[in-house]
């Protein structure tokens, strides 16, 4: 059983290390779309800088800052 243990225990650690990983991504992707410029197409300024609504782009602010926290650890 210990052995059993030790494997689900590396797996859970690869998994939670892989999460962490694209948390990361996941936030870097939304902190360039909210610092893009409106002139930039983003899934926040579509085209021809329109903008997003702001409850998305709070939604959005606070999706990135639990990424964040989440690649941190």
């Amino acid at each position: 059983m210990g052995a059993h243990s030790s494997t689900d225990d590396t797996l859970a650690a690869v998994e939670s290390d892989a999460v962490r990983v694209r948390a990361a991504v996941l936030a870097g992707q939304m902190t360039d779309w909210l610092s893009a410029s409106v002139l930039t197409t983003t899934p926040l300024y579509p085209e021809h800088g329109d903008k997003c609504s702001a409850e998305l782009e709070n939604w959005c602010r606070s999706a990135r800052d639990v990424m964040e926290a989440l690649a941190r650890g």
